[in-house]
């Protein structure tokens, strides 16, 4: 039985929660047939979720270069079709779309080591992340520009820039710190304690141990409290990450 592309979406994100990926693979293979190459919106965004799902599934495997060769590609017909859909429509919906698949091309560009690539498709993802939390004021809008922003500023680390990484680092910690106290979700604790650890490691570069220290006494108290909000989680990750970080500054101090 031919399942439609709709069932095959929901199929696809099941197994990819439970990190079973060649099932994953097959499901986005099949939802990308299933989608035809019919010339509607709804036709037209399904292949490009199918497109981008499938390039999920072979960068798993990223010691077979020409899967992640073939991912790219992937993600970039997927950033066509989104471009596409965006012009035609202009629903904060499609322009997301834009923004998500502008972070997959440049998270492979970043990937093979075109930096300057990755940061200017990052740059332009949060261009459009920040026009649509502007427009919609909702957590999750405003969320969407944070991962933006982290991820042009580990891209501008990267190249050395650490001025730029801080900036945008402090502007990512601000807009979870509002979410966090405003809606008190677990998830927006682990953010900021992730952001703190970034902070951190820029402070390190810079050679300013004591704010380095500080940063990471701060994301350890929020990591814990993560953990205590939310057992189940990677908190104790988080945790490790920042004792190895202290452990390493310990001397130095």
């Amino acid at each position: 039985m031919r399942l439609p592309a709709e069932r095959l979406w929901a199929v696809f994100l099941a197994l990819r929660e439970i990190g079973d990926w060649d099932r994953a693979r097959f499901a986005a293979a099949r939802m990308l047939e299933a989608a035809g190459d019919g010339a509607e919106p709804s036709a037209r965004r399904l292949r490009m979720a199918a497109q981008t799902f499938l390039a999920e599934t072979l960068a798993q495997h990223p010691e077979q270069r020409g899967d992640l060769a073939a991912a790219e590609q992937l993600n970039i017909d997927a950033l066509a079709v989104a471009r596409a859909l965006a012009q035609e429509l202009d629903t904060p919906e499609a322009r997301r779309d834009v923004s998500v698949s502008l972070n997959n091309v440049a998270n492979a560009a970043r990937a093979r080591g075109d930096l300057a690539a990755a940061e200017r498709l990052f740059g332009e993802s949060l261009e459009i992340r920040r026009a649509l939390a502007q427009e919609l004021d909702t957590p999750e809008a405003r969320r969407d520009g944070y991962v933006s922003l982290v991820m042009l500023a580990q891209t501008l680390g990267t190249r050395g820039d650490l001025d730029g990484a801080k900036r945008l680092f402090e502007q990512g910690l601000g807009i979870v710190l509002d979410l966090q106290r405003q809606t008190g979700i677990a998830e927006y604790r682990r953010d900021l304690a992730v952001c703190y650890l970034a902070l951190a490691g820029v402070a390190e570069a810079q050679g300013d141990l004591p704010a380095a220290r500080s940063a990471l006494l701060e994301a350890r108290a929020t990591a814990d409290a993560f953990g205590r909000q939310q057992p189940i989680s990677d908190a104790t990750t988080i945790t490790a990450a920042v004792d190895d970080a202290l452990a390493r500054l310990g001397p130095a101090l």
